[in-house]
């Protein structure tokens, strides 16, 4: 992907802008008794009143939501009716809706409003998971009774719930679509449940219409994982997370050695007839998983990081003391690749730092023009190394109107582009260009800018020891009529590259990465240019394992890899116990794996197993502080913290197993009590073990009066170790304390 620097690139669902460009809005009106008259483009079944009629018996609009607008919406052969409810108030909130013209179905519903954050400093839900599932779950079967047979529930295993206060909880579900029996996870219906009150914050429904075919005469799932290995669909590649920080120790950062699917394999899809990779053409995409979660990070370009820019007084420092080049030599660099018109003009020059993968300074200048003729350059961005003047980077911006002088309107064609392209590469970075590889993305756009059509896209990605290195390379942009370079980028890092022997051989690699996801039966929807589908059969990796939800996997640990190099086993994530049915405590349980707390043992709670110490004090630091600051601690920097917290007074082991006389002063002092807990005059024992002299009984008293601990019968057995059911038990209602 080519990057402009100086403007970022924005990716808009397709859906999104053809929707945009054909609502018609209407008046904004002071109730919504008083409808807006719309001229739809086309004769609907459903008429704008009745698809008022079918959002409100299906659904709650609040009655502050009282200004209503509407709009009408076409895309491919599906229209729709828009209809907006917003409050009129500073408050805020909206509830808006989409309605099939033909159909009258209801196709989604969002709403949101202001909730008023609680004194309280923890935000535990009000409607447990269960109950909201069952309130989702009645939603769909009053919504679809038709599609029920076609729908599978799945599991919302990624996102963990806050129990601070610091947003509203909202619990997610999905149903995904099942055609022939055959998983199709490109249609679902979506719900979303307030956690407070159990409102429908939103639905949203995905339906194809098209055609699917049968599986009859597919080949076998053994069949589709020797074309995956035959295909080569997992490639060995270097990786290093973008946006790395300038460095501040060692001059060379270290690669890292990954396996990743190949961007030509439309994530692993085999066609299930051919047995085939599935190739997608120039223009074509693919309809992706909604659980497919963006492993690797390809794109080779240092336009998404942004440069410090230093004032001119730090620039005048810098000149002085440093041995860089000057504004006039980063100029006459630019000069020397490029034609900079006279009509423009040098607007900008700042000296900044790289900022990715070294430290070096670059000079970025920008010229542009007070004219604007067709076909002229408008604008040109370009950078410099600032230390040895090499040019970095530079596009130009030209009115995108075919420029009349030009005799010859006859564009190069794709091959006598990339030869243009390499002249140019072979020029400026002789030596570089030696170690690069040509890769043509078809899930990339073919570039057309206004009515030309007429600009070429090349991407080379580094290679070094003969392994692929797509976080660096040159990118060229070729204007095909005026036959010209409009646009170069280098992102070449000095790295360390370990050596590709230290890597898993290609079979095991692909043994460990089809083990984790294996190949499964499944219709997949591609799309053209102009938005028609196409529903293909084939087999591809599974996305169903959450710890290896990911294109790319660590060549070395087998460890699947997010888009910034981190493992996925060692990121938040719910759970959802299966050993907790029936036990006293299975609802505070299940309410502490969605928030990604006691999942020491993954789905397995252990109820009944002895809890440590170090369980329950990662459990208290998650919730107070949430599970994205406390998953990686160890267990100690676990008791450091709770030390430093005040929590933890007495010298204990991680493993320690925690009794209930330890349990009620942890809670107590989570709770900020412990100087009543010492007010032992205060307290009368309610516990026939604990007299009134013994230094626990104000703690004993507390969580009795609190109500914070499961304790049946007259005695408090002080030395009596605490379940890990009882241990979640005594936290969620110390969660729950409000005063």
């Amino acid at each position: 992907m080519f990057f402009m620097f100086k403007f970022r690139k924005l990716v808009i669902p397709l859906a999104f802008v053809f929707l945009a460009q054909t609502i018609v809005p209407t008046a904004v009106l002071g109730a919504e008794a008083t409808k807006a008259k719309i001229t739809a483009p086309a004769k609907t079944e459903i008429s704008l009143e009745q698809a008022i009629n079918l959002v409100k018996q299906n659904f709650e609009v609040p009655k502050e939501f009282s200004q209503f607008t509407s709009g009408f919406n076409s895309y491919n052969s599906r229209q729709s009716w828009s209809l907006n409810w917003s409050n009129p108030d500073r408050n805020g909130g909206s509830f808006s809706a989409q309605v099939d013209v033909n159909s009258g179905e209801i196709m989604n519903m969002n709403q949101w409003k202001n909730t008023p954050e609680t004194e309280s400093e923890f935000n535990l839900p009000q409607v447990s998971y269960a109950e909201a599932k069952e309130i989702a779950q009645q939603l769909v079967n009053k919504m679809l009774p038709d599609r029920l047979g076609e729908l599978e529930f799945v599991q919302e295993d990624s996102r963990v719930i806050s129990l601070n206060n610091r947003g509203m909880i909202t619990y997610a579900f999905q149903w995904k679509r099942v055609v022939n029996g055959i998983q199709f996870p490109g249609n679902s219906v979506d719900v979303q449940v307030n956690g407070r009150d159990g409102r429908i914050m939103s639905y949203n429904l995905n339906w194809s219409k098209d055609s699917f075919p049968e599986a009859q005469g597919i080949i076998s799932g053994d069949k589709a994982r020797q074309s995956f290995e035959k295909y080569k669909m997992l490639e060995l590649q270097y990786f290093t997370p973008p946006q790395m920080r300038p460095l501040t120790a060692t001059p060379k950062a270290q690669a890292r050695l990954i396996y990743q699917l190949t961007n030509s394999s439309s994530n692993g899809a085999i066609d299930a007839f051919t047995g085939e990779p599935v190739k997608l053409e120039n223009g074509h995409w693919l309809a992706q998983d909604s659980l497919a979660n963006a492993g690797a990070y390809n794109k080779a370009g240092r336009g998404e990081v942004q440069q410090p820019v230093l004032s001119p007084e730090e620039q005048k420092e810098i000149e002085q003391n440093e041995k860089i080049i000057t504004q006039e030599q980063a100029v006459e660099a630019v000069k020397k690749w490029i034609n900079v018109p006279d009509s423009l003009i040098l607007r900008t020059a700042n000296l900044g730092m790289n900022g990715y993968y070294s430290r070096n300074r670059v000079w970025s200048l920008n010229w542009s023009s007070d004219q604007k003729n067709q076909g002229d350059v408008q604008n040109i961005y370009a950078q410099v190394d600032a230390v040895n003047g090499e040019l970095l980077a530079f596009t130009f911006s030209i009115s995108s109107q075919p420029n009349p002088k030009t005799e010859d309107q006859t564009p190069m064609d794709r091959a006598a582009s990339q030869q243009f392209a390499e002249d140019f590469l072979k020029k400026i970075q002789p030596e570089r260009f030696q170690k690069v590889k040509l890769i043509e993305n078809p899930n990339e756009y073919s570039i057309k800018m206004g009515a030309r059509g007429d600009l070429q896209e090349f991407n080379y990605q580094r290679l070094e020891k003969g392994v692929l290195f797509p976080n660096n390379g040159m990118s060229v942009r070729v204007d095909a009529v005026s036959k010209a370079i409009i646009g170069y980028n280098l992102n070449w890092g000095e790295l360390d590259f370990p050596n590709p022997t230290e890597a898993m051989a290609q079979g095991s690699a692909e043994t460990s990465f089809l083990e984790a996801r294996p190949l499964e039966l499944k219709y997949i929807q591609m799309y053209d240019a102009n938005g028609l589908s196409e529903i293909r059969l084939v087999y591809q990796p599974s996305l169903k394992n959450v710890l290896a939800r990911s294109n790319m996997m660590d060549a070395k640990t087998k460890q699947f890899l997010n888009w910034q190099g981190e493992a996925l086993e060692n990121l938040e994530h719910p759970y959802y116990f299966k050993d907790i049915a029936g036990n006293f405590a299975e609802k505070e349980i299940s309410l502490l794996g969605q928030a990604g707390i006691f999942g020491e043992n993954q789905d397995e709670f252990k109820p009944n197993e002895n809890l440590t110490m170090a369980s329950m004090l990662r459990a208290m630091i998650i919730a107070k502080n949430g599970v994205w600051q406390s998953t990686n601690l160890s267990d100690q920097e676990v008791l450091q913290k709770a030390k430093a917290l005040g929590w933890l007074r007495e010298d204990v082991s991680p493993a320690d197993n925690v009794n209930r006389e330890q349990m009620a002063k942890l809670l107590v002092r989570f709770l900020n009590l412990e100087k009543v807990a010492h007010l032992q005059n205060l307290f009368q024992s309610p516990y026939e073990d604990v007299s009134i002299d013994n230094s626990a009984v104000g703690y004993a008293s507390l969580v009795k009066g609190l109500g914070l601990m499961k304790i049946e019968g007259a005695n408090f057995e002080p030395e009596r170790m605490m379940t890990r059911a009882e241990g979640a038990y005594a936290l969620v209602k110390t969660l729950k304390v409000d005063f």
